[in-house]
């Protein structure tokens, strides 16, 4: 039996993990190509008020981390490497690290989507959106 390497996104599927959006989450890729406009790597997010998301995904010239509100974080894209992201939430502050190094932390002001988490797109409202294009290597979601 052979072992995949990866699973790979054309930019028209999704995976629905059935993991809620209000959980730990760490996912390593390797981009493919340069996302244009927005792609969400794993993502899911409420509509309207009150927003609240969770995820990681591109759009449209940074990499941003989505935790109850929406933090960015910028990163150059190397199409050779592979990054590794780990957001930690919880209901009142989150925290993204790129390859182990710290990138950005704060406070919730909104409440975390209750939505499950999409891989290769964003999962808004029962429908998928924002799908990207990418190389997944492994995701491993965590929920206390």
């Amino acid at each position: 039996m052979k072992r995949l390497e990866y699973i790979q996104s054309t930019g028209s599927q999704f995976i629905d993990t059935g993991v809620s959006g209000a959980v730990e989450i760490e996912a390593q890729f390797k981009i493919t190509t340069t996302p244009s406009g927005w792609s969400a790597i794993i993502w899911a997010e409420n509509s309207g008020s009150p927003w609240g998301c969770n995820g990681v995904r591109y759009g449209p010239s940074n990499f941003q981390l989505g935790q109850g509100g929406t933090s960015a974080y910028s990163i150059s894209i190397n199409t050779t490497t592979l990054y590794t992201f780990k957001a930690i939430t919880n209901p009142s502050n989150y925290y993204l690290k790129v390859n182990d190094s710290n990138a950005i932390s704060g406070s919730n002001a909104n409440s975390l989507t209750s939505y499950s988490l999409y891989l290769f797109a964003n999962h808004q409202v029962n429908k998928a959106t924002h799908y990207s294009k990418i190389q997944l290597y492994y995701c491993r979601i965590y929920s206390e």
